[in-house]
C-alpha cells in the first residue's frame, strides 16, 4: 500500500499516535509510547529492541480521541541497522479499524 505517511516529528507530534505494543492482550499505562513513523502499513516504535518480542505482535494505536485501534503486527527487519526502534507491518485490521486509520491520516 502506499498513501500519506507521517516520518517528521512535527507531522507526528501534530496526529500524536500512540502504541502499545503487546505479546498478549494486557495493556498499562505504562505501556503507552509514541511513534516516530504511522503510516497504512504500519508504525515504527523507538527505543524498543525487537529481541524482546516474537514474530507477531498485538497493537493498540491510540489515534486521538475514542478507543484505540486493534492491530495484529508483524514484526520487521529494522529500517535502521543503527536505531534501536521496533518496526512492525500490520498484518491484520479489522475493516472498521482500517477506516479509523485511514481517516486520522487524512485528515492530518
Amino acid at each position: 500500500m502506499s498513501g500519506r505517511q507521517y516520518s517528521t516529528q512535527a507531522e507526528t507530534a501534530a496526529i500524536q499516535p500512540r502504541v502499545a505494543v503487546r505479546r498478549d492482550t494486557t495493556v498499562s499505562p505504562a505501556d503507552w509510547r509514541p511513534v516516530t513513523r504511522l503510516d497504512e502499513d504500519g508504525v515504527t516504535v523507538p527505543q524498543l529492541d525487537a529481541a524482546a518480542f516474537g514474530r507477531y505482535v498485538w497493537l493498540d494505536l491510540q489515534l486521538g480521541e475514542g478507543d484505540p485501534v486493534r492491530a495484529l503486527g508483524e514484526v520487521a527487519p529494522p529500517r535502521d541497522a543503527q536505531a534501536i526502534a521496533l518496526d512492525i507491518r500490520f498484518k491484520h485490521l479489522f475493516p472498521d479499524s482500517r477506516r479509523r486509520l485511514l481517516a486520522a491520516l487524512a485528515a492530518r
